[in-house]
């Protein structure tokens, strides 16, 4: 009698066993909630990690947001870390009612935005998430320089005019107030280098770009070159600019003139001295006069000395041919 006693004792306990370890399993199993995260656009040379940690329920998305996965892993529990293949569009997860907080870790070209869900105990087993995608974007800072010369520290240029082009178009990028790239048609296309001689330029796809200088600020001479450079994703471009002044001096020095010493005084007045005068009243020529007669019509009268002259050689001719007639009648008379 009491060996059976001793079996049934024992068989009840293995029963009991046998239920406890049943009914554990099926509160498990009640407990335990399949999520399903879905990537609504997969792409086959893509992959994704993804990480979860069971955090408090009063827990906000912004906070957990600046926190790295090292901090994470410190301030909560980390459940489960699973790869999503490239070209997958599911992943499935099994986990257990709670407060969690999903982040993608390699960030491979695509931002994935983190996700923070409740698994509450009484809802449905199964939960569907759809992934939200963007291409991670890169960013350019463009610093502006003045030079006063070749040698001279540069000091920053406020109200700077610039366009931004992307490799391979026409038109000058839009950016809103916030410096951030934009489609809308009301955002300006001219950028201006703010009191630090910054312009920050924000939401850029990976790609090829290069900054135009539209206008300086005097007295700098405007920098007509493109500035291009590179955008990577979750990068920063940095790219500098330098305006130099003219190289005229603004302000030549003016020449010097010797001072007149006592020596150079009275050489100049020696040779100032043996300079001819210029007489201030010159007198004119004496030009002689002319009689009213020489001015008639016939030319003009011989002087006094030819009037003897010619005089002098009428008379001897005279005489000699007075002479000759004289000879001539008295021949006759022989």
């Amino acid at each position: 009698m009491a060996t059976l006693l001793r079996r049934g004792r024992f068989s009840l306990g293995w029963l009991l066993v046998l239920f406890g370890l049943f009914f554990t399993a099926g509160r498990a199993q009640a407990a335990s909630q399949e999520l399903t995260l879905v990537n609504s656009n997969p792409d086959q040379s893509t992959s994704f990690v993804f990480k979860g940690w069971l955090v408090d329920d009063e827990a906000k998305l912004a906070d957990l947001n600046k926190q790295t996965s090292e901090e994470l892993d410190q301030s909560s529990q980390a459940v489960f870390q699973e790869k999503m293949a490239a070209g997958q569009s599911q992943l499935k997860l099994s986990l257990s009612p709670g407060r969690y907080y999903i982040r993608e870790l390699t960030k491979p070209g695509v931002t994935v935005q983190p996700i923070l869900l409740t698994l509450p105990t009484n809802s449905s087993n199964q939960q569907t998430v759809y992934l939200k995608t963007e291409a991670t974007t890169g960013q350019v800072q463009l610093t502006k320089l003045g030079y006063d010369s070749k040698t001279s520290k540069g000091k920053a240029l406020s109200g700077v005019s610039f366009y931004l082009y992307q490799e391979g178009t026409s038109l000058p990028l839009r950016v809103d107030a916030l410096g951030k790239l934009s489609t809308d048609d009301r955002d300006s296309r001219l950028l201006l280098t703010d009191k630090n001689g910054l312009i920050k330029v924000t939401g850029l796809p990976a790609g090829n770009y290069y900054f135009v200088e539209q206008a300086t600020v005097s007295p700098y001479v405007k920098n007509s070159s493109p500035q291009r450079f590179t955008v990577k994703a979750g990068q920063t471009a940095y790219v500098t600019v330098k305006n130099y002044r003219p190289t005229v001096p603004t302000n030549p020095d003016e020449p010097t003139v010797p001072k007149k010493s006592s020596s150079s005084s009275s050489s100049s007045s020696s040779s100032s001295s043996s300079r001819p005068k210029v007489p201030t009243n010159p007198q004119k020529p004496n030009v002689p006069a002319t009689s009213s007669s020489s001015s008639k019509k016939g030319g003009l009268l011989p002087q006094t000395g030819e009037v003897f002259s010619w005089l002098a050689i009428l008379l001897g001719s005279l005489l000699v041919l007075t002479g000759l007639i004289m000879a001539a009648k008295s021949r006759r008379r022989k």
